[in-house]
């Protein structure tokens, strides 16, 4: 992660060893790549001629104002108090948490950026949600917000969303990471223009992950107000939080 590295030379040899193996899953079934981003990643290098990183900045952050994007851990600086939230490895019971110490190795390595590698504030990132929930056609016309918004394998999964439907809360997008020590979730219900972010500094498995979902539900309770349990029940449902 050191300033200006040249990292295509990596991306292309992650990108040229996944591609070896034949796929084992049928085409348009659902199985998620964790590498699948890499190697789109490197397509997009080969075709261009510019880094993943540059199309990023020039195609995505510029346009949609988001400032404070960027790549790598969230934070290099291992003084005390942190300037960002450090990540954490935990126990499956939440309850002995490690934090790991920032520095150029607390993250993935930069070839894995389109899959994990990326750093946002809140402000931006909600810049990103909102573009999502408007249908924002000063970035992209209708019909690439449809397509991009319409599942293309199990029924429920299509260019980086997880895409439910619903009869009370129409279209539910939502989709979560983490690289292990850290982990983001967001959601949109376009018909209702709302949207929220989820920003963990722990890669929130085991019991975590439990109270991860029901911070989720009481949002979707305040949301809709505590009467409206129609909608939070069906909102709920298509985001597979268990009751």
């Amino acid at each position: 992660w050191e300033p200006d590295y040249d990292n295509r030379a990596e991306r292309i040899y992650v990108a040229s060893t996944l591609l070896k193996e034949k796929p084992y899953q049928p085409l348009y079934t659902y199985e998620y790549s964790i590498g699948g981003f890499t190697v789109a990643g490197c397509m997009l290098e080969v075709a261009t001629g510019k880094t993943f990183e540059q199309l990023c900045k020039e195609l995505l952050f510029e346009p949609l104002q988001m400032d404070g994007c960027g790549f790598g851990p969230t934070t290099t600086d291992s003084s005390l108090p942190p300037l960002a939230p450090w990540g954490h490895l935990s126990d499956p019971f939440g309850y002995l948490n490690l934090p790991i110490l920032p520095g150029l190795t607390s993250n993935i390595g930069s070839a894995l950026v389109p899959d994990g590698g990326i750093k946002c504030n809140l402000d931006s990132w909600q810049n990103y949600l909102v573009a999502h929930m408007t249908k924002d056609a000063t970035f992209l016309p209708a019909e690439q917000w449809e397509h991009i918004h319409t599942p293309i394998v199990g029924g429920f999964y299509g260019f980086g969303w997880f895409v439910y439907n619903d009869p009370t809360a129409g279209t539910v997008l939502t989709h979560g990471g983490t690289d292990g020590h850290n982990f983001a979730n967001c959601m949109v219900i376009p018909r209702f223009q709302v949207g929220a972010n989820f920003g963990y500094n722990n890669g929130m498995g085991g019991i975590q992950g439990i109270a991860s979902d029901r911070l989720v539900e009481w949002i979707l309770a305040h949301m809709a107000g505590e009467k409206n349990w129609d909608l939070i029940n069906s909102v709920g449902e298509a985001l597979k939080i268990p009751k």
